[in-house]
């Protein structure tokens, strides 16, 4: 009798649960994660592609001068203040006088990449199948320090199969943090986004935002 009327309950609850209309994942420990992760490997890779090097650092002092930088940064991080990767890399490599071969945005997948290629947490492929089977909308959202493209190109490459509307890379209190640090340019760009999407549609809204902003690069 007990375990029939828990059923019904269990039954009652089920039929009051509504199809969301969207799910938004993070990115680290929730669809891939980082195995044997070495950031040394990161200055390594990094290495082969070096033309100036006024200092003749080897990898291991490279790697040092880079530990150093990103210590003074990582206190910061519980405040919410972040640095993306395209930044940080300007900053010490800059500070150090090294000058490459190729951009930054060409070194951070090469050092991403050798520092780990990444791999698929269990069942997150079935589960994003699962999703797209029933017609359920899924995307991305991550404070993570690596730019929005190589996230996006790691995520393709591990998830081949997904259909996430978007990827993107957001720093804690993103909106906020954006508006209050962005140049002029960037609020014309806001109120173009608002303009294409004329009238808020109600709880589509916040998705339909987020995607425009994303496929107009501004965060």
């Amino acid at each position: 009798m007990v375990l029939s009327l828990e059923y019904e309950e269990w039954e009652r609850k089920r039929k009051m649960m509504h199809k969301p209309q969207m799910i938004i994942f993070d990115y680290g420990h929730t669809l891939l994660y980082e195995p044997g992760f070495d950031a040394k490997r990161c200055e390594e890779a990094a290495f082969a592609y070096i033309t100036h090097n006024p200092q003749k650092l080897s990898t291991t002092q490279i790697y040092e001068e880079v530990q150093k930088m990103f210590q003074q940064f990582d206190g910061l991080r519980n405040r919410g203040i972040e640095i993306h990767e395209w930044q940080f890399m300007r900053l010490i490599y800059e500070y150090l006088g090294i000058e490459f071969s190729i951009s930054y945005k060409e070194l951070e997948e090469i050092e991403w990449n050798a520092a780990s290629m990444g791999a698929v947490m269990p069942h997150a492929e079935q589960m994003l199948n699962y999703l797209n089977e029933r017609g359920i909308r899924t995307a991305v959202i991550s404070n993570i320090g690596w730019s929005g493209r190589a996230l996006t190109n790691r995520i393709n490459r591990l998830l081949p199969d997904n259909k996430f509307l978007f990827v993107s890379f957001l720093h804690k209190f993103p909106l906020f943090s954006r508006l209050c640090t962005m140049p002029a340019s960037k609020y014309v760009s806001f109120s173009l986004v608002f303009a294409l999407m004329g009238k808020p549609q109600g709880k589509d809204f916040l998705i339909q935002f987020l995607f425009l902003i994303h496929s107009h690069n501004l965060i």
